[in-house]
C-alpha cells in the first residue's frame, strides 16, 4: 500500500523505499513526496528571500521539484547514492535558488544598491537578528549592529545560514530545522548555538554604547 501521511525521512528503511519506487515508478514517488510536502515547503521557504514569498507561491516550486524528480528518476534508480529525502530535499533547493536568482539577479537593478545591499536573504536575515540583540537606540547604532551583524552572516557557511532562517525568520524549533535540513540534531544545535554565539558577542561589544 502506498503511503499518503507525513513522514519523517529516516522512518521508512530506504531498501523498503527503492522497492516500492522499483514496483510503482512516479505513482510511488508522488506518494513518498506528498509525505514530505510540508518539511520540503519548508526547505524552499528558508532559500527564499521573506519579501519575495507574498509573489512567489512555494506550491509551484515544489511541483516544479516534484516533475523533475520525475523525470529523473530512471536515473536515479540506477544510482541512488543518497537516500529519496535527500535526494528530493537537493532538487528541491536547487528550484528555489533558480527563482531567488531569477527575481534578484536576472531582473535590472541598480548596481550602486545591489552592492550596498548584497544578498537580499542576507539582509532579511540580518534585519531579523538586529531587532533582537538591539537595544533602543540612535540609528547610528542600529546600522553598527546591521554592518557587524551583516559581516557575520556573510561569513557563515550556507547551512549555517539556512538555520538561522528557518528558526529565526520561520519560527521553527532548532530539531524542527534539523529535520527540514536532514541534519542530525547535535549538529544542528551546535551550528545555531556557535552562530549565535558569535551574534551575542558582537552585542555585548556594542552593549557600552546601548546603555
Amino acid at each position: 500500500m502506498l503511503r499518503t501521511e507525513p513522514l519523517e525521512p529516516d522512518a521508512v528503511d530506504q531498501s523498503r523505499i527503492l522497492e516500492e519506487l522499483h514496483e510503482n515508478g512516479p505513482r510511488a514517488l508522488a506518494a513518498y513526496f506528498e509525505c514530505y510536502r510540508e518539511r520540503l515547503r519548508n526547505v524552499v521557504n528558508a532559500r527564499i528571500d521573506r519579501r519575495l514569498l507574498p509573489r512567489v507561491d512555494s506550491s509551484d516550486v515544489i511541483q516544479e521539484a516534484f516533475l523533475t524528480a520525475v523525470n529523473r528518476l530512471d536515473e536515479y534508480m540506477a544510482n541512488p547514492a543518497m537516500s529519496l529525502y535527500p535526494w528530493l530535499r537537493f532538487l528541491t533547493r536547487q528550484h528555489a535558488i533558480a527563482v531567488h536568482r531569477h527575481h534578484f539577479h536576472s531582473q535590472k537593478r541598480d548596481p550602486s544598491r545591489e552592492a550596498a545591499t548584497g544578498d537580499p536573504r542576507v539582509e532579511t536575515l540580518m534585519a531579523q537578528l538586529t531587532e533582537e540583540v538591539r537595544s533602543p537606540q540612535s540609528e547610528v547604532i542600529t546600522a553598527e549592529a546591521r554592518r557587524r551583524i551583516r559581516e557575520l552572516l556573510n561569513q557563515l557557511t550556507e547551512h549555517d545560514r539556512e538555520i538561522l532562517t528557518l528558526v529565526h525568520l520561520h519560527q521553527q524549533s532548532v530539531a524542527e530545522a534539523a529535520k527540514t535540513l536532514n541534519l542530525p540534531g547535535e549538529t544542528a544545535r551546535k551550528r545555531h548555538f556557535r552562530a549565535m554565539k558569535r551574534l551575542k558577542s558582537i552585542a555585548d561589544q556594542l552593549q557600552p554604547d546601548l546603555i
